[in-house]
């Protein structure tokens, strides 16, 4: 009796070490990972667009209670919008790209690569914000084949120090420290005059640079009011191609272009 137990355990064993799936077997649970990848990636890279979105406005709303901190100390002013020099420009001459510029090397009193800070990097100098990563959306596209760069790792390459350093270009694109922010002040001079206008808005200078994309088209755009709230306009009006001069090449937004840029803002202004 024991040596017939014994052995149906034994030939029990063989059995299940012999088992191996068969090709429609694993064909079938190669199916349904395919189909739950599927399911899954789409609302996974939603997942990881909305938790950047919500760092962009975590941004903002930092850039904002520094803005204030500033207008605090300075009898409501607020930041100085300046020329491509960092020297101070009348209304009329205030260009919309500059917006994105913190560090310019063409002013008289820079020394060697110390730069003259200028626009946000202002709050940076008078250590309103702490860390300058604050001044770049985590959804800004990184186009290493473009010419004009909008990342921190760009400008800090080789452990070097935010605002020291610009690296050269053949295209001269790159010799202003640039943020992925746009800032504008509609020729105002006090903060309070600004609570209901947008301020600081993620990049907006080329199509190719609007960040919080989804299917190759931007999905909307982060904004700074001047009385500190914190909003993310999606209205479909801001991305018409009629606005956008949607040419080859570079230099097809409202970057260089005042008036497209204004028209933007009243968008983003009237949807807030």
């Amino acid at each position: 009796m024991e040596s017939t137990s014994t052995t149906n355990y034994g030939e029990d064993m063989m059995a299940k070490k012999n088992h191996a799936f068969t090709l429609i077997e694993l064909l079938v649970v190669i199916a349904v990972i395919a189909v739950l990848m599927a399911i899954l990636m789409p609302a996974l890279q939603q997942a990881r667009n909305q938790a950047k979105r919500t760092a962009c406005c975590s941004n903002l709303k930092q850039v904002g209670m520094a803005m204030h901190m500033y207008a605090d100390a300075w009898n409501g002013a607020v930041l100085p919008y300046t020329g491509r020099n960092g020297e101070p420009a009348i209304p009329e001459d205030r260009e919309p790209w500059l917006g994105v510029v913190v560090y310019t090397p063409s002013h008289p009193k820079n020394r060697g690569d110390d730069y003259y800070p200028m626009h946000l990097a202002i709050l940076y100098e008078e250590q309103l914000i702490k860390e300058p990563k604050v001044f770049y959306c985590p959804a800004q596209p990184r186009l290493s084949n473009y010419p004009l760069r909008y990342d921190y790792g760009f400008y800090t390459q080789n452990g070097r120090a935010w605002g020291s350093y610009v690296p050269y270009a053949d295209t001269g694109g790159h010799q202003y420290v640039r943020t992925s922010y746009n800032y504008w002040i509609y020729d105002k001079n006090k903060l309070h005059e600004l609570a209901q206008y947008p301020i600081v808005v993620d990049n907006l200078h080329e199509w190719e640079v609007v960040p919080h994309r989804a299917g190759g088209r931007p999905t909307g755009v982060s904004v700074l009011f001047g009385d500190g709230h914190v909003n993310f306009c999606t209205s479909t009006d801001l991305f018409e191609n009629e606005i956008w001069p949607r040419k080859d090449g570079l230099y097809n937004g409202p970057g260089d272009n005042r008036e497209i840029f204004e028209e933007l803002l009243r968008i983003i202004r009237i949807n807030n």
